[in-house]
């Protein structure tokens, strides 16, 4: 067993553990991040809230798809 918490359901409740870190480039407006699910130890990183957005609705729809 990895030790990492699984995705759980109850019925049609799903919940995923997500860990997110954002941060700056000094001398630099923009953001960077990324974000790992836990379960999968899945990264992603992203440099747009809307890319962080788009991964984070792909992972909890493929649950309600395949539960």
């Amino acid at each position: 067993m990895s030790g990492r918490p699984r995705a759980r359901s109850a019925g049609r409740r799903f919940e995923r553990v997500f860990v997110l870190r954002v941060w700056s480039e000094a001398g630099s407006a923009a953001i960077r991040g990324s974000v790992v699910e836990l379960a999968s130890d899945r990264r992603f990183f992203f440099t747009k809230l809307a890319d962080l957005r788009d991964f984070l609705s792909l992972r909890l729809e493929a649950d309600l798809r395949d539960p």
